[in-house]
């Protein structure tokens, strides 16, 4: 009886195989490598082929889960990355938008200030006026 244990690391996978020799007076266990398979249990090339193919499919999807999981990743990185963006624009857009609040404060001020300033001018200048019609006559 064959049991085939699967290891995965980082780098990639290996397998490893362990060849059970059973009869009823004795029982060995002997561990042998993949390639080993086929000659240790006695069966064809075939399945020896198939395990192989199993292997590479095993391989592939391994391969395209880890290029899909690294994609992932970097799409979290870039999402994370616009989101401190997004914080500092509105930050930002806080910031000019009370900034505007205090210029359009300061130009009603102006406004209050430059129309009181016309009011004085022209009291003055009436008043000028008046003098130098009173004095032109006398």
């Amino acid at each position: 009886m064959f049991s085939i244990k699967l290891w995965l690391g980082r780098l990639g996978g290996f397998a490893h195989v362990t060849n059970q020799l059973c009869s009823p007076t004795f029982c060995a266990k002997k561990e042998i490598g993949v390639s080993a398979l086929g000659q240790e249990c006695g069966t064809g090339m075939s399945e020896i082929n198939k395990l192989d193919a199993a292997f590479a499919r095993f391989e592939r999807a391994l391969g395209l889960f880890e290029t899909v999981t690294k994609s992932q990743v970097e799409e979290t990185h870039r999402l994370k990355s616009m989101m401190v963006g997004v914080d500092a624009a509105q930050r930002d857009q806080t910031k000019m938008h009370d900034q505007l609040e205090l210029v359009r404060q300061k130009a009603a001020e102006l406004v209050d200030t430059s129309k009181q300033a016309a009011g004085k001018i022209d009291t003055a200048m009436g008043r000028i006026r008046s003098v130098l019609h009173s004095n032109s006559g006398a």
